[in-house]
């Protein structure tokens, strides 16, 4: 179990869609947590030490709570804050996910279907159940970059040699879709239209996965993944 009394001086950057400081939700007021030194974090200025026995790589909010780590050996773990204020404040571990090898580099969740989806340095893509805490399916074995959709928990992918795919929230590939100077790449999200606000919605917007790409020469384009009219097969 993590303590509550040390912290180490050296910090350490965290890889892309990781965050050092971050906010936590929960029944509470938002929990502020912030990342210090290799393997330990302040949670509402407590500060916890030994989350991992090695340097943190990736550390993302979920709920109620919640927020997962990882590690440069590949571990990952789960954890849940509880109560509020110096007095009442503790830090529960709930789960620790096995399956990489490798330093973890890269996690996202897609929180529809309570899904982890977790990239490591040799790009290895996994996907993890956060309800039973098990592993799922091995996505992809060559990766290099991943994004992942808040609508539909889409899968893009962007190989080592410079090949971007699509893979649905059930680790199935859209195949022959054609994609525009893929080996120009540098850059790619999913756009994400979430709003709590009712009347702020995209009336004119299909609800299909709108895909960012950025590429080498400064320029970025927009694609819709859309089903063609005339093949009736995907399409971007």
């Amino acid at each position: 179990e993590p303590s509550s009394y040390l912290t180490y001086d050296k910090d350490m950057q965290f890889h892309a869609h990781s965050y050092s400081n971050f906010k936590v939700g929960s029944y509470y007021p938002d929990y502020l947590l912030e990342r210090v030194g290799s393997e330990s974090m302040f949670i509402d200025g407590m500060k916890y030490r030994n989350l991992h026995l090695s340097a943190l790589t990736v550390c993302i909010p979920w709920r109620n709570g919640t927020f997962i780590t990882a590690d440069v050996n590949g571990l990952l773990k789960i954890w849940t804050i509880h109560g509020k204020g110096i007095a009442d404040l503790s830090l529960s571990h709930k789960a620790t996910l096995h399956g990489h090898l490798h330093e973890v580099i890269d996690a996202h969740i897609y929180s529809e279907y309570y899904t982890l989806v977790t990239l490591d340095s040799h790009g290895n893509i996994y996907t993890w159940d956060l309800i039973s805490y098990e592993l799922i399916n091995c996505v992809h074995r060559n990766a290099k970059k991943i994004a992942v959709s808040s609508l539909h928990g889409s899968m893009l992918v962007l190989t080592k040699d410079y090949k971007l795919l699509i893979y649905n929230v059930n680790s199935l590939e859209y195949r022959d879709i054609e994609i525009p100077d893929e080996s120009y790449i540098t850059s790619f999200a999913f756009l994400d239209f979430n709003t709590t606000d009712p009347y702020a919605g995209h009336l004119y917007l299909d609800p299909l996965e709108v895909v960012c790409v950025g590429y080498n020469d400064g320029t970025i384009r927009i694609f819709q993944l859309s089903i063609s009219g005339r093949t009736n097969e995907w399409q971007l």
